[in-house]
């Protein structure tokens, strides 16, 4: 993090520098990490696309990356299609991060049933609070506040009894929690 606050294009630099050295997919999955991070989210589609190519096609680092990418340009649709592509041509890939992204494109454009089966879903093996914050998040948006307390409850309880690591990295989303439950 002090890294990052000293000095924040570190990471684009880099990623831009190892990319020239060796386009590969791990090397272009990486550039288009940091290119989303910085707002440069047509170019890190386009670097996506590039290295879709013979082999890597399919390749799950790569099919993330570039949903990753349309979802931060606000193209759920495009986002959706590619996820669910990664899914059919990846079944044993599993990534929470773009499972959330997933569900969050769902709800965006509009599909909130499917978007709450993948809330349901997701928040089994999602690693922090804020998939289960924006579970409840909808819930409340779709009227049901009855369920979204419920959920918002069960958060803070799992809070208060949490580590203080926890606590830290999760601030946000607790705060969030606490925020819309009162």
């Amino acid at each position: 993090r002090a890294r990052t606050a000293i000095d924040p294009s570190r990471g684009l630099r880099e990623g831009s520098l190892n990319y020239e050295r060796s386009q590969n997919v791990e090397s272009a999955a990486r550039l288009a990490g940091e290119l989303t991070k910085a707002g440069r989210h047509a170019e890190a589609i386009r670097i996506c696309t590039d290295a879709r190519t013979g082999l890597f096609e399919d390749d799950p680092k790569i099919l993330l990356a570039l949903g990753l990418a349309q979802f931060a340009a606000a193209d759920y649709a495009a986002a959706i299609a590619t996820l669910d592509y990664l899914r059919d041509k990846n079944p044993s890939f599993r990534s929470p991060d773009g499972h959330l992204v997933y569900a969050r494109a769902l709800e965006e454009s509009g599909a909130t049933a499917r978007a709450l089966e993948e809330y349901a879903a997701l928040v089994k093996y999602y690693p922090g609070a804020e998939a289960r914050v924006r579970q409840a998040m909808l819930h409340k948006k779709l009227g049901d506040k009855a369920r979204a307390d419920e959920l918002f409850a069960a958060i803070l309880d799992d809070a208060r009894l949490a580590p203080k690591h926890f606590k830290r990295s999760e601030r946000e989303w607790i705060e969030l929690a606490k925020r819309e439950h009162d």
